[in-house]
């Protein structure tokens, strides 16, 4: 009989234990170190050469290291499961009682848990830098739209780390899974890269006259290209600004936000199911 709160206290268990498993790791100390300093870099070059800029200035900015920060994290979730087996700890845990599908719920918050500590503790800092350098003081109303920059950004990099998951559901190798995790993030930007020219091409014989967005005048299958890709969903900036009825990647603010929260669920939905249905012999 499935005991929900006792599925709770084994997500929020998991939870923790892969928290603390990857935030002490050697590749998250390495490719976390060189993201807060690039993130430093950013600021003091915000600040210093922008002066009496706004300081959320920064965090558009910091959009361009969306790759990094995602590379991150299909790296750091790739292995949450096939590392698992490899070890043959898996049964240890399985042993217990306790679903699979807690399992996967639970390393996928894990993991999501790290990103987000590393991402949001730069995107802080470099906002507390830059005000300094440039000697501006934050305006009281800059708080809504950082912290709506954040959680947008941060919903970016849940659908990375689903992706590292369902990569680990289908793996029994830990180098493997990392190797194919970093293919995938490859193939989704060269997907999306290719996504925008193949669509250029296309409209480029109605654009003449065309007086609206460019990309709805995209064929259905590029537009799908560039939407496989969550960095093609870059909100920052967007709400940055304030600009409430931006277009991005054809769809407004909102739909962008549900689009990646539906493909997050999605991919986790679809891990589930195929750990639930493994053999782990």
């Amino acid at each position: 009989m499935y005991d929900v709160q006792r599925e709770v206290r084994n997500i929020r268990t998991i939870t923790v234990k892969e928290f603390r498993d990857n935030i002490s790791s050697k590749r998250f100390i390495f490719i976390g170190f060189f993201y807060l300093l690039f993130a430093v870099v950013l600021s003091l070059v915000t600040g210093y050469v922008s002066k009496n800029t706004r300081p959320y200035t920064v965090l558009s900015m910091m959009e361009s290291l969306n790759m990094i920060v995602a590379l991150l994290a299909v790296i750091i979730s790739a292995d949450a499961l096939s590392l698992e087996k490899k070890d043959r700890t898996v049964y240890q845990l399985l042993s217990k009682p306790v679903e699979r599908s807690s399992v996967v719920v639970g390393k996928f918050l894990g993991c999501l848990a790290v990103i987000a500590t590393l991402f949001t503790a730069c995107a802080i800092l470099a906002y507390v830098l830059t005000a300094i350098f440039s000697g501006t003081i934050p305006a009281p109303g800059d708080i809504v739209p950082v912290v709506g920059a954040i959680m947008a950004e941060n919903l970016m990099l849940a659908v990375y780390i689903a992706i590292g998951i369902l990569v680990s559901t289908v793996t029994k190798n830990p180098f493997i899974s990392i190797i194919a995790a970093f293919l995938a993030w490859v193939v989704l930007f060269m997907t999306s890269t290719m996504g925008n020219i193949v669509g250029l091409f296309s409209a480029q014989a109605n654009m003449l006259l065309y007086r609206g967005d460019t990309f709805d005048l995209y064929p259905l299958y590029a537009k799908a290209m560039i939407w496989a890709d969550p960095m093609s969903h870059g909100m920052v900036s967007a709400i940055l600004d304030g600009n409430g009825n931006a277009v991005i990647a054809g769809m407004p603010l909102w739909a962008n936000a549900m689009f990646l929260l539906a493909y997050a669920m999605l991919l986790l939905a679809v891990a589930v199911v195929l750990f639930k249905n493994q053999d782990i012999t």
